[in-house]
Protein backbone atom coordinates (compact mmCIF):
# COMPACT_ATOMS: atom_id res chain seq x y z
CA UNK A 1 0.00 0.00 0.00
CA UNK A 2 1.30 3.57 -0.92
CA UNK A 3 0.79 5.54 2.63
CA UNK A 4 0.42 8.80 0.33
CA UNK A 5 -2.63 7.32 -1.34
CA UNK A 6 -3.87 5.95 2.08
CA UNK A 7 -3.14 9.28 3.79
CA UNK A 8 -5.26 10.94 0.45
CA UNK A 9 -7.87 7.96 1.00
CA UNK A 10 -8.18 9.40 4.65
CA UNK A 11 -8.55 12.87 3.69
CA UNK A 12 -11.09 11.90 1.20
CA UNK A 13 -8.98 12.84 -1.48
CA UNK A 14 -8.55 9.31 -2.88
CA UNK A 15 -11.78 6.80 -3.82
CA UNK A 16 -12.12 4.02 -1.89
CA UNK A 17 -12.53 1.98 -4.97
CA UNK A 18 -8.88 3.24 -5.72
CA UNK A 19 -6.95 2.21 -2.87
CA UNK A 20 -9.39 -1.20 -2.64
CA UNK A 21 -8.10 -1.93 -5.69
CA UNK A 22 -4.58 -0.84 -5.00
CA UNK A 23 -4.73 -3.72 -1.56
CA UNK A 24 -6.69 -6.25 -3.16
CA UNK A 25 -3.97 -8.32 -3.61
CA UNK A 26 -2.22 -7.56 0.01
CA UNK A 27 -5.62 -8.11 2.12
CA UNK A 28 -5.79 -11.41 0.44
CA UNK A 29 -2.88 -12.53 1.55
CA UNK A 30 -3.47 -10.85 5.13
CA UNK A 31 -6.59 -12.90 5.48
CA UNK A 32 -5.29 -16.18 4.40
CA UNK A 33 -2.11 -15.60 6.69
CA UNK A 34 -5.03 -15.90 9.71
CA UNK A 35 -6.17 -19.82 8.49
CA UNK A 36 -2.56 -20.11 9.47
CA UNK A 37 -1.63 -21.06 12.95
CA UNK A 38 1.06 -18.91 14.09
CA UNK A 39 1.62 -17.40 10.73
CA UNK A 40 2.90 -13.72 10.60
CA UNK A 41 0.16 -11.55 9.27
CA UNK A 42 1.88 -9.21 6.05
CA UNK A 43 1.14 -5.56 5.53
CA UNK A 44 3.15 -4.19 2.36
CA UNK A 45 3.72 -0.21 2.87
CA UNK A 46 5.65 1.70 0.63
CA UNK A 47 7.03 4.20 3.06
CA UNK A 48 7.86 7.65 1.95
CA UNK A 49 8.76 11.50 3.65
CA UNK A 50 4.96 11.61 4.48
CA UNK A 51 3.95 12.98 7.98
CA UNK A 52 0.54 12.92 8.80
CA UNK A 53 -1.70 13.49 11.69
CA UNK A 54 -4.18 10.75 12.17
CA UNK A 55 -7.18 12.30 14.14
CA UNK A 56 -10.56 11.54 14.97
CA UNK A 57 -12.12 12.47 11.62
CA UNK A 58 -9.56 10.14 9.74
CA UNK A 59 -10.82 7.41 12.13
CA UNK A 60 -14.44 8.24 12.00
CA UNK A 61 -14.01 8.09 7.84
CA UNK A 62 -12.71 4.57 8.07
CA UNK A 63 -15.81 3.48 10.66
CA UNK A 64 -18.15 5.28 8.24
CA UNK A 65 -17.09 3.35 5.14
CA UNK A 66 -16.91 0.29 7.38
CA UNK A 67 -20.21 0.79 8.67
CA UNK A 68 -21.66 1.64 4.94
CA UNK A 69 -20.45 -1.77 3.30
CA UNK A 70 -17.30 -0.12 1.05
CA UNK A 71 -14.89 -1.66 3.62
CA UNK A 72 -15.11 -4.98 4.76
CA UNK A 73 -13.61 -5.85 8.47
CA UNK A 74 -10.21 -7.59 6.62
CA UNK A 75 -9.32 -4.23 4.86
CA UNK A 76 -10.28 -2.23 8.01
CA UNK A 77 -8.53 -4.12 9.58
CA UNK A 78 -5.41 -4.03 7.15
CA UNK A 79 -5.69 -0.89 6.92
CA UNK A 80 -5.68 -0.01 10.45
CA UNK A 81 -2.72 -2.18 11.09
CA UNK A 82 -0.30 -0.15 8.40
CA UNK A 83 -1.04 2.75 10.10
CA UNK A 84 -0.33 1.63 13.32
CA UNK A 85 2.99 0.08 12.24
CA UNK A 86 3.81 3.09 9.81
CA UNK A 87 6.16 5.73 11.42
CA UNK A 88 4.76 8.05 8.64
CA UNK A 89 1.49 8.09 10.75
CA UNK A 90 1.51 10.70 13.91
CA UNK A 91 -1.73 9.65 16.33
CA UNK A 92 -3.59 12.96 17.61
CA UNK A 93 -4.07 12.01 21.27
CA UNK A 94 -4.84 8.23 23.26
CA UNK A 95 -8.51 8.03 21.90
CA UNK A 96 -7.21 7.85 18.32
CA UNK A 97 -4.42 5.78 19.67
CA UNK A 98 -7.02 3.34 21.68
CA UNK A 99 -9.49 3.63 18.55
CA UNK A 100 -6.41 2.06 16.21
CA UNK A 101 -5.21 -0.37 19.02
CA UNK A 102 -9.37 -1.84 19.30
CA UNK A 103 -9.71 -1.42 15.58
CA UNK A 104 -6.38 -3.13 14.61
CA UNK A 105 -6.31 -6.75 16.38
CA UNK A 106 -10.06 -7.55 16.37
CA UNK A 107 -8.55 -11.29 17.98
CA UNK A 108 -7.74 -9.45 21.20
CA UNK A 109 -10.53 -6.54 20.91
CA UNK A 110 -13.96 -6.35 20.22
CA UNK A 111 -15.23 -8.54 16.74
CA UNK A 112 -15.85 -5.85 14.44
CA UNK A 113 -19.24 -5.74 13.64
CA UNK A 114 -21.64 -2.63 12.93
CA UNK A 115 -22.58 -2.73 16.37
CA UNK A 116 -18.88 -2.00 18.04
CA UNK A 117 -17.68 0.27 15.58
CA UNK A 118 -20.42 2.69 15.74
CA UNK A 119 -19.82 2.14 19.21
CA UNK A 120 -16.48 3.19 19.12
CA UNK A 121 -16.85 5.64 16.46
CA UNK A 122 -19.49 7.50 18.29
CA UNK A 123 -17.20 7.63 21.27
CA UNK A 124 -14.58 10.00 19.53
Amino acid sequence: MNLHHLADFLRGDFAPNDLLNEIDAEVSEYRAAFRKRGSSRPIFVTEDTLQFLLGRQEIKRLCSLFLQGILDEWQLQYIVNAIDLSSSFIIQDEKVRDAVFQLADPEVNLPLNTTNVAALCEGL
